[in-house]
Order: structure tokens, then sequence, then C-alpha cells
């Protein structure tokens, strides 16, 4: 299997893993996104941040206010359901 190469300069190119390596052990971190429309509506919000975690307050706090309507009705299993389709649905950015 054949890694994607990434040119970081003329003449030099790695593979993205090896970047990826790079980049962790600098403390980069891989940003993770998460937006409305993964989750099944027509909104087009996305949340960004440095951790799951970060993303999904943003996500719960963007339903809160711009669909508070539905949000309002949703049981806490519902939530709970949710928040875990969050994390089936978050990608790296």
């Amino acid at each position: 299997m054949n890694k994607p190469k990434v040119i970081v300069r003329p003449g030099v190119t790695v593979t993205l893993g090896f970047f990826d390596f790079l980049l962790t052990s600098l403390g980069v971190k891989h940003m993770k996104k998460l937006t409305c429309k993964a989750m099944g509506t027509e909104c087009h919000f996305e949340a960004t941040g440095q951790t799951a975690e970060e993303v999904k307050n943003k996500m719960v706090e963007h339903a809160k206010t711009d669909h508070a309507e539905m949000f309002n009705k949703m049981s806490d299993s519902e939530k709970e359901g949710m928040m875990k389709m969050m994390d089936e649905k978050m990608e790296d950015a």
C-alpha cells in the first residue's frame, strides 16, 4: 500500500505517516470537526476543536440556541444517543 506523500519543499518529500509523527512529536494535535449536516439536519453549522469533548460542547451549545425547540423536546436518552452519534460522526479536520 502506498502512503500519501507531502512535499515539504522542493526535493524533500515525506510520507503522510511520517508527517503525522513529526507533527505529533512537536505537540501539534489534529483538529476535530463535526457538522450539523452530518447529524442529519439541513443546518450548515460546523464545530471544530482540539478535542472531541470541545467539539461536542460547541455542538450542544449550538443545538440549545439554534435548534432550541428540537433540543428541548429531547428526552435524556435521546440526548445520550445524540452524544454517541457525535462520537461516531466526528472527523479529523
